[in-house]
């Protein structure tokens, strides 16, 4: 199993896409959409994905889409004709000279900001971490007292990674055939912040490979990220980092998200203790089907978990499936589909696959 690194340098301010509708005919007259911080796997999964069609158009056969599973399963079909076992991440990367520094998503609550990966794993946080767990197992005040802690360090520690940049628009009615020029819809407004970054942030993601995979590799490409049409250049290398050196780690007893974990039912983490939060998600738009993909409850990026593990962690599985693994929600055998619970084990086998439910093992 090899592991490749995919590199993501913006060359104008981005849109990552959250929940909820954003053309300004089915919002009323005035419509707002900000940018999440950083890209969700469903955003990295197409982007990828079509970067290579391009390259190797033969290579898959597209098919009519009629519903999400079978989208899902196209995923899987073109992946596994690639020679993609999965991905995982992403994750910022701070570039100051020949020095490289992961920065990882912290989650207080709302608030999103990131951390470099040394800070977050000195001792002073570590207390601080864990004395949250305990709190928040005793009593409310405990916790309240120690995420104010926490958010003081992270405000401390947080790289101002992100710069919002806001822009006005209208909208456009629909151009007839003897019109030459689109009119303006009187009073219909939207406003947009899209994500652009400080100087020297890429975004990454790690790659799962086959050993006879066919990623182009170390060649520059101009890609389509997010939604709004934006541009940036990718490339994938061998380049290893901190991530890499944490993947195989194996005795943890903390780890963070960094990405989320969308669940088809609340009860399938009940499992699992965690200091973050869990709110709906959409799964992102798909140009295939022209319609949304579904919204799920899903454990947020940034969130920080902790491992009560009962047996040896199989890094292998973790690679490919991330958290959904260490849930039990993984079969270890082939379903059939014949019912619902299996179908839904297959579900998040693939959503494992995609991307969701990373997790960093910290310490």
């Amino acid at each position: 199993m090899k592991v490749a690194t995919v590199r993501i340098v913006p060359l104008q301010p981005l849109m990552f896409r959250g929940p909820g509708e954003f053309d300004p005919s089915s919002r009323g007259v005035f419509s707002h959409v900000t940018s999440l911080p950083i890209p969700r796997p469903s955003t990295l999964v197409g982007m990828l994905i079509t970067a290579h069609l391009q390259m190797i158009p033969s290579s898959v056969i597209t098919k009519r889409i009629k519903n999400w599973h079978e989208l899902l399963q196209q995923y899987m079909e073109i992946f596994n004709i690639l020679g993609i076992k999965a991905i995982r991440g992403p994750y910022l990367c701070l570039s100051v000279g020949e020095v490289k520094e992961i920065l990882l998503p912290i989650r207080l609550g709302k608030v999103l900001k990131f951390a470099k990966i040394s800070e977050i794993t000195i001792e002073l946080i570590r207390e601080t971490i864990e004395a949250l767990f305990e709190s928040k197992l005793h009593n409310l005040l405990g916790r309240i007292r120690t995420l104010l802690i926490l958010d003081k360090i992270a405000e401390e520690i947080g790289e101002k990674v992100i710069i919002p940049i806001q822009r006005i628009g209208i909208a456009l009615r629909d151009r007839s055939p003897v019109e030459i020029s689109k009119t303006a819809m009187e009073g219909f407004i939207y406003e947009t912040q899209l994500t652009a970054y400080e100087k020297n942030i890429e975004i990454r993601f790690k790659l799962i490979l086959d050993e006879s995979n066919k990623v182009i590799k170390n060649k520059w490409l101009a890609v389509k990220v997010g939604g709004e049409q934006k541009v940036a250049k990718m490339i994938i290398t061998d380049e290893k980092d901190e991530y890499d050196k944490r993947l195989r780690q194996v005795n943890f007893k903390y780890a963070i998200l960094l990405s989320p974990v969308p669940l088809l039912r609340v009860n399938d983490a009940k499992s699992v203790e965690y200091v973050g939060e869990i709110d709906v998600i959409g799964m992102g738009f798909s140009m295939v089907m022209r319609r949304r993909k579904p919204i799920y409850p899903a454990l947020l990026e940034g969130s920080i978990i902790r491992i009560q593990a009962k047996k040896k962690i199989n890094i292998d599985l973790l690679q490919e499936y991330g958290i959904y693994y260490m849930l039990g929600l993984i079969s270890d055998f082939k379903v059939s589909q014949t019912n619902e619970n299996e179908k839904r084990f297959n579900e998040y086998e693939i959503l494992g696959k995609l991307g969701y439910g990373t997790i960093l093992p910290l310490f």
